[in-house]
């Protein structure tokens, strides 16, 4: 996990430390905030969201110890609230800028064969609980799961609305609790699965649906011949969406084994996003380096977490060319 400030310090999380670092903008280390444990202002090896609130506290979303810590601008331990939540999930913690927080939680039983229920806890700046948002259903919603298979996406924008679309056409809707929807539509070709590809993770979903039982979720998956338009959303710091499209896999050269035995993927596609302003207009493309996943975006600038010769993870910033 990664965020910000409006300073450019980074805060970055460690899961195999376990440690919540600070950085200046320059990358020089200026200190560390908590440390390993159950106590006050501490946690332990996983982290489901940053973020920093208008009088410049940070929160961290800890899971492992059911809680929001948060930290004084100068890194003292300063409170936080319980969340009884055991789902990890990516886009997990939201804030917005009322300093409410938007916490992704089940909101149901898990059922075979179908997507999980994924609603938000509504959190105010107090911590006290205001309400459950469920994302917008659509009639014709896919019922299954499974990789490049139709799917909702979709997030929440600090400003007040869901982004949310059934990625098997290019149509995105900000959806408020109330007023107009705004719809962003492209016209643009699939991404085709490339054989090879296909081949491996229909191998991959056999054995685990052989070898995992009932951890796993699904009977069956017939990998499609064409990718999805689009896989999930990133809303920026200054409201911009980031649209993560899917796109043409690329061959990996030695590519790390597991250590269950389960098939090896060696086919991935470079991210890609096409970014909109929050009114919906278009600015352009951003592609990603290779092993280069980004975790927060604010402005002309990118920041994310990219992966050595040795697979060591490290920061990156980057500066993006169009609009101002």
């Amino acid at each position: 996990a990664l965020t910000v400030d409006e300073k450019g310090g980074i805060y970055v999380f460690d899961g195999h430390v376990p440690a919540l670092r600070y950085y200046s903008a320059e990358g020089e280390y200026l200190r560390k905030l908590g440390r390993q444990g159950s106590g006050p202002g501490e946690y332990e090896d996983a982290c489901l969201g940053l973020a920093i609130d208008s009088e410049g506290r940070i929160l961290m979303r800890d899971p492992r110890n059911g809680r929001i810590n948060r930290y004084s601008a100068s890194g003292e331990a300063a409170g936080g609230w319980p969340v009884a939540s055991g789902l990890f999930t990516s886009d997990a913690t939201i804030l917005d800028d009322r300093d409410h927080l938007f916490l992704r939680i089940l909101t149901g039983p898990i059922e075979r064969n179908e997507p999980w229920p994924i609603g938000l806890l509504h959190l105010d700046d107090t911590g006290a609980i205001v309400d459950t948002l469920i994302p917008p259903a659509f009639p014709d919603e896919p019922g299954g799961s499974g990789i490049f298979m139709p799917s909702k996406v979709w997030t929440y924008s600090p400003r007040g609305y869901f982004v949310v679309g059934i990625n098997d056409r290019y149509a995105v809707d900000l959806r408020p609790r109330e007023g107009e929807v705004t719809r962003i539509v492209r016209v643009t070709d699939p991404t085709p699965v490339l054989p090879e590809e296909r081949s491996e993770w229909q191998a991959y979903y056999d054995w685990m649906i052989e070898n995992r039982g009932d951890s796993f979720t699904l009977d069956e998956v017939s990998v499609p011949d064409v990718k999805p338009f689009f896989s999930g959303f990133l809303i920026a710091g200054d409201g911009r969406i980031w649209v993560e499209r899917y796109g043409v896999a690329e061959k990996i050269e030695d590519p790390p084994a597991s250590d269950d035995g389960r098939p090896t993927i060696s086919w991935r596609a470079p991210a890609r996003f096409d970014v909109f302003e929050a009114d919906g207009r278009f600015l352009g493309t951003v592609r990603m380096p290779a092993r280069t996943r980004i975790e927060f975006a604010r402005g002309n600038y990118v920041w994310g977490i990219a992966s050595g010769e040795f697979d060591e993870p490290y920061v990156v910033r980057g500066r993006l060319d169009f609009g101002a």
